[in-house]
Formats: C-alpha cells, sequence, structure tokens
C-alpha cells in the first residue's frame, strides 16, 4: 500500500485533508473451468459459482469462465488516520469490491439474467445492487482504550475467518463464499450496516465485541445484532479463537418468481453461531489450521415487522401472497449447519508455497410450513465434503501466479421433491454429483 495524490485529494474533497490517508487494493482475476457447475451470470462477468448454493438449481454441465477474487476478493479502498494527540487517533475505512472482468462493482443477487429477465442469485461477490462501498465504511476511534469502528463492515466470524483458513477465505475455500458460513444467510449479510465493533488487547489475548442497531420502531431487537470473539495465544506457535453471534430477523434472498418482476424472494430468520479455530506454527515451513463452526437457523423474533419490508437496497421483495413460504421464515423445526475444516500451508522457499484443505460442511434435517399449500415440506440431512488445493508463487512482493484445483462431492440422500412423506434433498439439482474444478490466477496487491 502507498501514500498517492490521488487517495490525498479525493479526501481533501471530504474535508480531511489533514489525514494520514492511504490509498490500496488487490486485483485477483483468473480463469476457471467446472466440470458438473451451474452457469456463471452472463449480464455479471467472472461471476464463477466456485461453490454453488444449496438454494440454487438448473442444468449443471462443463462451466469456463473467468474468476475474481479466487485466492483473494478484489477490491480497492481509502483508508486514513488523524492523530489527536494524547495516544487517541480518528481512523475511517471506505472499500468497494471490484469486478475486474467488468469494470464494475460486483453485483451480487440483484442480477437481470436471461432467464425470463429475472434476477438470480450472484457466485460469491460481496455486495447488492452494486453499492459503492460494499465491503467496508467506517469511521472511528483508537488509542490506550483500544479501537472503535462504526458504519457497515464484517461480523466477528467474517473477520476470523481469513487467519484460519489455510486458503485464506478466498473463494477457492468454502469459507469465502456465501451460505452462511459467517452466520449469514449470503456474503452480503455477512456484512452489517449501522454497527459497532470494539477490540482490545489485554496482553497476548484479543477481544472484540460486535452490535449492530436493528432500527425497527418500537422493536429494538428486530434485525439487530450481537457477537463476541476472544482470541489468544496458548503458545508462541498456537493461536485459538473462540466466536459466538446471534442475529435477529436476518434474511437471506432467492431468485424472484413474479411474472415480468425483477425481485426479491426474502427469508427471515434468526440465527446463533459458535465456532472455535486455531492455527499452529508446527515447523519453519509448515502451518496447520483447523476450525469449526456450528449455526442453528430458526423463526424470526418479529415475523410481523419483517413482512412489511417492501425493498433491500433499492430490489423489491417479492410479496409473501405471490409466494407462499417467503417473508417470514416457516421453520418448524430448526435448520443447523456445521462445517470443520483441517488445513495446511508448507513453504517450499520464500517465493512459492502450497496450500491445502479439507472441508465436511452437513445441514441437519428439517421442516418448513407452507401453510398455503397446507403441507409440510420436509428436508433430509446431507453433507458435503470439499478438497482444496492451491500452489501460490510469488514474481514480486507486490504479485502472485496460482493455480488451484477443488473437488466437490454433494450426497445424495433425500427424494425429488417436497411432500409430507418424501424428503426433498437440500442439493437441489446438485444432489449426487462431484465437482471437480481448476484453475489459474493472477493477482496484484497495492
Amino acid at each position: 500500500m502507498k501514500k498517492t495524490l490521488i487517495a490525498l485529494a479525493s479526501v481533501a474533497a471530504l474535508g480531511a485533508a489533514h489525514a494520514d490517508v492511504t490509498l490500496y487494493g488487490v486485483i485477483d482475476m483468473g480463469v476457471a473451468s467446472a466440470n458438473n457447475g451451474l452457469s456463471s451470470d452472463v449480464n455479471n462477468p467472472s461471476n464463477f459459482n466456485m461453490y454453488p448454493s444449496t438454494a440454487q438449481s438448473g442444468t449443471t454441465g462443463r462451466v469456463t469462465s473467468m474468476t475474481n477474487g479466487a485466492m483473494q476478493p478484489s477490491r480497492w479502498g481509502l483508508m486514513g488516520s488523524e492523530d489527536l494527540g494524547s495516544g487517541m487517533k480518528a481512523n475511517f475505512v471506505l472499500e468497494s469490491g471490484l469486478d475486474i472482468a467488468g469494470g464494475v462493482n460486483p453485483n451480487d443477487h440483484a442480477l437481470l439474467s436471461s432467464n425470463n429477465g429475472k434476477i438470480v442469485y450472484g457466485a460469491g461477490d460481496s455486495s447488492l445492487n452494486g453499492g459503492m462501498f460494499d465491503r467496508q465504511s467506517t469511521v472511528g476511534l483508537s488509542g490506550n482504550f483500544g479501537s472503535i469502528d462504526a458504519g457497515y463492515q464484517l461480523n466477528l466470524q467474517g473477520v476470523a475467518l481469513g487467519s484460519y483458513d489455510a486458503l485464506g477465505a478466498g473463494y477457492v475455500s468454502p469459507l469465502g463464499t456465501y451460505g452462511g458460513l459467517t452466520g449469514m444467510g449470503s456474503s452480503f449479510t455477512g456484512r452489517a450496516s449501522n454497527s459497532f465493533k470494539y477490540q482490545t488487547s489485554m496482553g497476548s489475548t484479543n477481544i472484540r465485541a460486535f452490535y449492530a442497531l436493528g432500527g425497527a420502531s418500537g422493536n429494538a431487537g428486530a434485525g439487530s445484532q450481537i457477537g463476541l470473539q476472544v482470541e489468544g495465544a496458548l503458545t508462541p506457535t498456537l493461536n485459538v479463537t473462540l466466536v459466538a453471534q446471534k442475529m435477529n430477523d436476518n434474511m437471506t434472498f432467492a431468485a424472484g418468481n413474479a411474472t415480468g418482476a425483477n425481485d426479491l424472494k426474502v427469508t427471515y430468520y434468526n440465527s446463533t453461531s459458535v465456532s472455535l479455530m486455531g492455527n499452529w506454527q508446527a515447523t519453519p515451513k509448515l502451518k496447520v489450521f483447523a476450525g469449526y463452526e456450528s449455526i442453528v437457523q430458526s423463526n424470526p423474533s418479529n415475523g410481523a415487522y419483517d413482512a412489511t419490508i417492501t425493498q433491500v437496497q433499492g430490489v423489491p421483495i417479492l410479496n409473501s401472497t405471490a409466494y407462499s413460504g417467503y417473508n417470514i421464515a416457516p421453520y418448524n423445526t430448526n435448520l443447523t449447519t456445521t462445517i470443520s475444516w483441517l488445513g495446511a500451508k508448507y513453504d517450499l522457499d520464500q517465493n512459492s508455497r502450497i496450500l491445502a484443505s479439507y472441508y465436511l460442511k452437513t445441514v441437519s434435517a428439517y421442516t418448513t410450513d407452507d401453510t398455503a399449500a397446507g403441507a409440510a415440506h420436509l428436508f433430509s440431512a446431507n453433507h458435503q465434503n470439499i478438497f482444496a488445493v492451491a500452489y501460490d508463487q510469488d514474481l514480486s512482493k507486490k504479485t502472485d501466479v496460482y493455480v488451484w484445483a477443488t473437488l466437490n462431492q454433494y450426497d445424495s440422500q433425500g427424494g425429488s421433491a417436497a411432500s409430507t412423506t418424501v424428503p426433498q434433498s437440500q442439493w437441489a439439482t446438485l444432489s449426487g454429483l462431484s465437482v471437480t474444478t481448476f484453475g489459474a490466477g493472477l493477482r496484484v496487491k497495492f
């Protein structure tokens, strides 16, 4: 990262010319091919379906496309600080995601596809409807008390994953894609607006607290989030962290279904997640990573309020009368998702390394209640085995090239249709498939 006249001029325009400002970023783009993958959206270049969501369905076959952020999501940003004296500083971060192949902001979820002009899922970028600073926009203070930042930012699970995953929670890793692994329902909602993050250190222990305001009239809990992270070094080479989070009236999206409309089907639910992660520098060349997370989804705290929400960042929500089962989560029994992983990074020399990891994702059996259809929908328990490996070669301190491969195995438990007697597989048309993906890319940091 380096200071530039462009960065200084930009912040001066915002009235912060005296701040110490840094322009930084990552440009990471490549090409990938999968033997059984869902199509990338034709209107969103480089939106490769690295790990197709269990909520997605469609024809599978060989897919070859450009990738954006396989090892590290592409982004640019401005960060700055001003010394206020007495050890205190004022700080800010403005960070935007980049879709390099399209030259635009990532536009996850709110995509016009060739499928009758409907909105469909994106494949891993972290914004909705092309938000300008879709990765972070915060301002805060730091000093002897620690630091506090307010605005739009990652929750604590999202913050921790990159340090405890061998593949750095880039999109090659399932921990870097959407699907609830930040305790949320999608990558967009892995970041929270109206949020505060406090962190401080006590010796070798770091403590972080997170709270997001819901903003619901007469109900402070609706849409709120709360989290706590404790991170410490048990030995000079062994680090561990424990993260617990609670989200009220969280949302996840699916494609709209109204004829001629560009809208979202939204499900609301409460989510509670607990994770334990660690990394161990076993030898000077070998570092080992491991983790476990459990996420429990249940009915929302304030379904009546949720039903009054009509749009998300300018994208209309499909009315629940047009599509039953949405707007208010219909959980008869809770849905539990767990993911366990074990990985390693081995340095071949100072400029090259091998990264490898295994992930086991499981989703519990559960039922939903579609009152309009008059029948409960039964979903079977499913699990997913994911193997990922990458070779990374530095060309300089700021530029590297890499190749990678993954094997993603969906089990085939469950029936083909939801009913009162035959469980539906949560993998939809992906049930029973083995998806082999390989790719290569170039990453430049500045």
